[in-house]
């Protein structure tokens, strides 16, 4: 009995004679079968097969190409929405789809893909109780929309959602990454902190591995003292190519990150730069509702003049409306929203991250003051003691003290001020000890003997006489 191998199959051949012609080739042929599988089961034989096969076999580069295709979102059975531009198609993107073996995906959302699923009147309410105003809801409907393909413009942006507590921004948050399944993970403010790095870049890093093709990155309630680190989400947003080993591992995997970045903080955070890239890259989504326990307290609320307040659901009626309808209606909705355009932000979101902005250049902020004081007479006595420049001065200096507790820090930027203030305005700034100096040459030997604190002086129109303490 003989069995003979085809281009894919073993094929019976029966019994055979000796004197059949084919005897010999399948005797020979069978002879080799049985030396291979003998030699096979001895282990330094199987090991010299393995090591000389294995550069003619092993694609070295696999885990680098596994989700690298930023235009694909997969689910569980089978289907991919591929927003790869298609003229043809009525929304330019090739859609929904089966998946292909060269998709190499392995990230899915976490649940099966059905055509005849659409966002519910429920959903929307919901959404819109959240996002009250109209061109805010367009701007974050449509921006969930865009993030769900990992390259373009958008990629840059980092979101800041922020706002008192019982706003809705954690339920949005929750039903955001329910809905992206695999596609969205959620990491510590460590991952953003500005702080000396002591690692070695020789040593594995798996806790970055779970990013190849990720879509979004959320962080949320930073600690106080939290500085994001710009620098670093710069390499991430412009396409700088990431790099992470396994444990027990001796090859790195590099992959192009394609996450956009979701900051949920109560308040807004510190920026560690404000350059014009620093600029385009982040925006801020202020949360102005208000979710309460009962219908008194909403009437309650209305009066006192708060507009948009309403009764939350309760945590076990939402999460399992999530997981039972809503994030399925949710990818509906963002599939039939997505689109390549670029999104113009409303004007609450362009106001919200001003303040974002004003946040993290107090210099800027201070020097604003006198801006809006078109009428200020450096040479008038009135407006050189005026009441607003000492509360710009005294709020500038309590963001100082309170968040940037280094003193070569606090430093530069009163250098800066000070270069802004005498330019602008032609006043000249001096330091505590130069006025201790002056006081000294006047003959009143009134010193500051107060402690602990750094104070600064104003010496306005270069003059001693007009010069006085904060």
């Amino acid at each position: 009995m003989f069995m003979k191998y085809g281009k894919r199959m073993w094929k019976k051949l029966g019994k055979m004679e000796k004197d059949d012609e084919q005897y010999d080739d399948v005797a020979y042929q069978a002879k080799l079968a049985e030396t291979c599988a003998r030699m096979l089961s001895n282990h330094s034989s199987k090991t010299n097969v393995i090591k000389e096969t294995d550069p003619l076999i092993r694609n070295y580069n696999y885990g680098n190409k596994m989700n690298a295709n930023s235009k694909l979102i997969a689910f569980n059975n089978g289907y991919v929405f591929d927003m790869t531009p298609s003229p043809k198609s009525p929304q330019g993107i090739v859609g929904i789809r089966l998946t292909r073996k060269e998709d190499l995906v392995t990230l899915t959302t976490g649940y099966p893909y059905d055509s005849s699923i659409q966002p519910s009147k429920e959903l929307i309410d919901f959404l819109r109780r959240i996002y009250p105003e109209d061109e805010t809801f367009e701007y974050v409907i449509s921006m969930d929309a865009q993030q769900l393909c990992g390259e373009g413009e958008h990629r840059l942006l980092c979101h800041h959602h922020t706002g008192e507590g019982a706003n809705g921004k954690s339920a949005k948050a929750h039903l955001l990454m329910e809905t992206l399944g695999n596609y969205a993970v959620a990491k510590g403010p460590i991952f953003y902190e500005k702080k000396k790095d002591t690692r070695n870049a020789n040593n594995a890093q798996p806790s970055i591995l779970n990013l190849p093709g990720v879509r979004q990155m959320h962080i949320q309630e930073t600690s106080k003292g939290f500085i994001f680190n710009t620098a670093h989400h710069k390499d991430h947003s412009g396409g700088k190519k990431m790099m992470g080993r396994p444990l027990w591992q001796n090859e790195d995997i590099e992959f192009a990150p394609q996450f956009h970045v979701h900051m949920w903080n109560n308040s807004l955070v510190i920026l560690d730069d404000m350059d014009r890239g620093v600029r385009r890259r982040h925006v801020a989504i202020s949360y102005e509702s208000h979710f309460v326990d009962t219908k008194e307290e909403v009437a309650i609320e209305r009066k006192n003049g708060h507009k948009h307040v309403y009764v939350k659901m309760t945590e076990g009626d939402f999460n399992r409306k999530v997981q039972q309808e809503w994030k399925q209606q949710y990818m509906a909705l963002l599939m039939s929203r997505f689109s390549h355009a670029f999104l113009k932000p409303s004007q609450n979101i362009v106001e919200s991250t001003e303040k974002l902005f004003q946040r993290n250049d107090p210099v800027g902020t201070f020097v604003g003051y006198f801006y809006r004081l078109e009428d200020y007479d450096p040479k008038n006595p009135d407006h050189q003691k005026d009441d607003r420049f000492l509360l710009a001065f005294t709020d500038v200096w309590k963001y100082w003290k309170m968040d940037n507790p280094q003193k070569t820090q606090r430093d530069a930027w009163m250098d800066e001020i000070a270069a802004r203030v005498k330019k602008v305005f032609n006043i000249e700034m001096i330091s505590g000890s130069e006025v201790q100096k002056i006081k000294k040459s006047n003959g009143d030997g009134t010193g500051d003997n107060r402690r602990g604190l750094r104070h600064f002086w104003f010496g306005l129109g270069f003059s001693r006489e007009d010069t006085f303490s904060l």
